[in-house]
């Protein structure tokens, strides 16, 4: 997309629903920065010009801007979103909650900790009987496994033995979205207040997710497309990613981990002709960064994680049992977006009036994108090629071990 406007008309036509003397206001703050020579002015006015076109809502969207997020680092993300926290000032997120209020001081300091570091953990867990009914609802939600796109009908054990790979996650995330509990998690005001304060300005709900990992296999390919290698997300110019516990996490059955602070400085670390979604070893991370920024996610079941996942970051393969993740994301603009949308049907009154008073908040959400979007999703090849490379794989490993053992004999 060929910018149309300059940065500063771009920003007036979004802003124009706010006060004229504020935006002149705003102007003045920001002009330090939109006039500093190092931005990179024209990705910023791309995104601009999509909240204006809602050009996010095409097709072509994600593959015209797919090569573009690395662009996005720290600073570039946090202009774009002080220009939409001036464009659509932040609200106040309040009303009942799943989650037992932050006293300020407790509020301030987790605020502090996820500004610095790129993730906090809250102090308060999700009680154990709205952990449970997640759970007791995951019978009737469609799994996808990562390595193969193999379908699992729904969280049970007896499906351990059928995934072909180390993760499975939701399918159809709408599907997931209408648990009452998940939509309670969602318009938390605790959880929103946190990542309106990250983000500084108003969150975008994007994902409604869970993730079930399993002891399958440890080969580095499998690991690869079950997110179990150190890598960074680029979803969206800047997000916050929230994680629940659906049962205690120990380093037995596959803790989340992360390097702290690297979302500020990933650019700092990475190796030559590195692209986004790339796949590093520990011990290249660990030559890079101190031994004490490798945070290891484990706590009881109803555990928050709100995080930064720009950072690098990955799931630890399971040892024993299983872990049951929760994740939603929220986003500071769609720009980016990979064409996911929410439908209000199956969703209780409650939330549906909560998203009637954040309008922005729930852009994301609309009956006929939705249909829209699962209509292209399902319309997938006779031939699953993903899960035949998958087979491929694993036959080239056993002929590999086949050999290895055959050698061995030999040798004795």
């Amino acid at each position: 997309m060929k910018p149309t406007l300059t940065l500063e008309q771009a920003f007036r036509e979004l802003a124009r629903g706010v006060e004229p003397a504020a935006i002149e206001v705003a102007l003045e703050q920001l002009r330090p920065y939109l006039s500093d020579p190092a931005i990179n002015e024209a990705a910023v006015q791309e995104v601009l010009e999509s909240e204006l076109s809602g050009s996010y809502f095409e097709d072509s969207h994600f593959k015209a801007t797919a090569s573009k997020k690395l662009l996005f680092d720290y600073e570039l993300s946090e202009l774009v979103c002080r220009l939409l926290g001036r464009a659509f000032p932040p609200t106040s997120f309040s009303g009942p909650g799943v989650i037992k209020p932050l006293e300020s001081a407790a509020a301030e300091e987790t605020r502090a900790h996820l500004d610095k570091h790129g993730f906090c953990i809250l102090p308060h867990r999700l009680d154990q009987a709205t952990c449970e009914e997640i759970v007791r609802a995951l019978d009737r939600v469609d799994f996808r496994v990562k390595a193969t796109s193999e379908i699992v009908r729904g969280y049970q054990p007896q499906n351990v033995n059928r995934i072909s790979g180390n993760t499975c996650w939701v399918d159809d995330q709408q599907q997931f979205l209408q648990i009452p509990q998940v939509q309670q998690l969602a318009s938390d005001p605790t959880i929103l207040n946190l990542i309106q304060d990250y983000l500084g300005c108003i969150p975008i709900h994007d994902q409604a997710n869970c993730w079930w990992s399993i002891n399958h296999r440890t080969s580095r390919r499998t690991m690869k497309s079950d997110a179990q290698l150190y890598h960074q997300d680029k979803d969206f110019v800047r997000f916050v990613k929230v994680f629940v516990h659906l049962n205690d996490v120990t380093d037995e059955n596959g803790p989340h981990t992360y390097i702290a602070g690297s979302a500020r400085d990933y650019l700092q670390h990475v190796p030559p002709n590195y692209s986004v979604g790339q796949r590093l070893d520990d011990d290249y991370l660990q030559s890079q960064y101190a031994s004490d920024r490798f945070v290891t996610m484990r706590g009881e079941q109803g555990t928050i994680l709100l995080e930064d996942t720009s950072g690098f970051h990955k799931g630890t393969p399971v040892q024993r049992g299983h872990r049951l993740m929760l994740q939603l994301e929220y986003c500071c603009s769609l720009y980016g977006s990979p064409g996911l949308s929410f439908s209000y049907d199956g969703l209780t009154p409650e939330y549906v009036d909560f998203a009637k008073q954040h309008p922005r908040m729930f852009m994301n959400y609309d009956n006929s994108r939705y249909l829209r979007y699962i209509a292209k999703k399902r319309k997938r090849p006779l031939v699953d090629r993903k899960r035949i490379r998958h087979q491929l794989r694993l036959f080239g490993e056993y002929l590999g071990r086949l050999g290895a053992n055959t050698r061995l004999k030999k040798s004795a």
